[in-house]
């Protein structure tokens, strides 16, 4: 299951996904240090990092908190609105008081 699992996301770009990883943030993986590069040569000797630490600080400035924090409002007042979508006004008897 998990040989699929990886043959199908290098199929589908994952190996390119890593290699830009490896060129612009200087890391290999994402979960955890591998002991070698997808791309760089082993004469770059292994890697010391892997890349969520340096992803974070990528992606930590205030332009991406402000829109985080807009996407997670516009999430939560959808979710709100869609309550009386599921209480059922159009039963007999519903909330407006209506037969």
């Amino acid at each position: 299951m998990a040989e699929k699992a990886i043959s199908e996301f290098f199929e589908q770009g994952g190996k390119e996904f890593l290699e830009q990883f490896e060129t612009t943030l200087n890391c290999a993986s994402v979960c955890k240090t591998p002991l070698f590069y997808v791309s760089r040569s082993v004469k770059d000797g292994p890697p010391v990092q892997d890349c969520f630490e340096p992803l974070i600080e990528k992606f930590d400035q205030p332009v991406f908190c402000v829109i985080t924090l807009l996407t997670g409002l516009l999430c939560l007042g959808a979710m709100i609105a869609s309550f009386p979508l599921m209480t059922g006004f159009d039963e007999k008897n519903d909330m407006m008081g209506e037969p």
